[in-house]
């Protein structure tokens, strides 16, 4: 019930950035008309957005995890490490939408781009397609995948309270618990560089022709 409970929660995280995509996009178009006025430049405008809304999107994932935990009823010395690592992927989406939002031409550009990174995230997530049954060629999928990293982390700290089954269900899956530390650093490591990347392309990309 726990794991199932862990996968709905990722996924959830995963897919709601999708539906930010056509306010990301129409809220740079009008940044970009205004910049184009001289009122402000793109840097300005990231600052705020950083400052403003994403603490206000964190605050509002957090709210939703923890009533979410609260339904599921998960013990509290767990209830850290499920919202660390959910908070961990929420902050990842919300990067890689908003990187999207600004290469993007349109909103449909912008769903075509990131319909292959959430579909490859949501399917080598360690429960859907395990590593354990993973051939060893696509292996590499699971040290860039976010959604791995979170469930492993979740369902090796659920584990610990079932000392019978616990470690069987981390050996079906191929968990263990010695990748917490990379998976902090891969995950922090990509949302600077998607931050980054979203910087370049309001500075360079979509502007607007008079």
């Amino acid at each position: 019930k726990q794991i199932m409970f862990s996968f709905c929660l990722l996924t959830m995280l995963c897919l709601a950035g999708t539906l930010t995509l056509i306010v990301l996009i129409t809220e740079r178009n009008l940044m970009k008309h205004e910049v184009s006025e001289a009122l402000y430049c793109e840097g300005a405008s990231a600052l705020a957005s950083f400052l403003i809304d994403v603490p206000l999107s964190l605050s509002g994932a957090f709210l939703e995890v923890t009533i979410m935990a609260a339904f599921a009823q998960i013990e509290v010395d767990c209830l850290g490490t499920v919202l660390g690592w959910a908070l961990l992927l929420f902050f990842f989406f919300d990067s890689l939408f908003a990187f999207i939002a600004a290469i993007a031409r349109d909103t449909r550009q912008a769903q075509v781009l990131s319909m292959p990174f959430v579909s490859l995230f949501m399917l080598f997530n360690g429960f859907i397609v395990s590593k354990a049954a993973t051939p060893m060629p696509l292996h590499w999928i699971f040290w860039i995948s976010p959604n791995a990293y979170a469930m492993q982390a979740i369902t090796v700290r659920f584990a610990e309270h079932y000392p019978v089954t616990g470690p069987l269900i981390l050996k079906n899956f191929g968990y263990s618990d010695d990748s917490n530390g990379t998976g902090i650093a891969v995950l922090c490591t990509m949302i600077i560089l998607l931050r980054i990347g979203q910087q370049i392309a309001l500075r360079c990309l979509n502007g607007i022709r008079r």
